[in-house]
């Protein structure tokens, strides 16, 4: 794939509860505060976390979040809303995906290394065999598929940037 990121993608939230939401799994600092605005998820570095909104859908943008088990708390963070999850690490050929709706985990795929780790749930319609290929480039379209939220505005939208 190329890239290692994770990203979060998180329906019906506006800014101020996506930073909220970044607060509460402790990817930003209690007292984080913007810094800059960065073009595209690529720009955002290490040790920084990218926001942005897009018609009523959060984005957040990482550096690969492999520290800590995330599952319960966007679980429980997805109480009226749907929340996409995935962790990209391309130098282990790794991906780490969870996608959660109204408070109930309803997919987990975990691969490194091209081996599948952990396969939990149904395959989702929108995966198209995206695991069982084992090409993980066409994860970003899930973000489309199942949240709405462009590629293109992935890789080209404007990001809050926060340290």
């Amino acid at each position: 794939m190329g890239l290692s990121k994770s990203v979060i993608l998180v329906s019906n939230v506006n800014e101020e509860e996506l930073v909220k939401i970044a607060k509460e799994i402790e990817i930003l600092s209690k007292n984080a505060l913007s810094q800059e605005r960065k073009t595209n998820l690529i720009e955002v570095k290490r040790h920084e976390v990218g926001i942005h909104i897009e018609n009523n859908c959060g984005i957040i943008i990482a550096e690969p979040l492999l520290e800590k088990e995330y599952t319960e708390i966007l679980e429980s963070l997805s109480k009226n809303r749907k929340i996409l999850f995935w962790t990209s690490i391309s130098s282990m050929d790794g991906v780490w995906f969870e996608y959660f709706k109204n408070t109930e985990i309803l997919r987990k795929y975990v691969a490194m290394e091209g081996e599948t780790v952990m396969n939990i749930g149904e395959p989702l319609l929108e995966e198209n065999g995206l695991f069982e290929e084992g090409d993980f480039s066409e994860l970003i379209e899930l973000g489309e598929k199942l949240m709405g939220v462009s590629d293109e505005l992935m890789f080209e939208g404007e990001f809050n940037v926060f340290r």
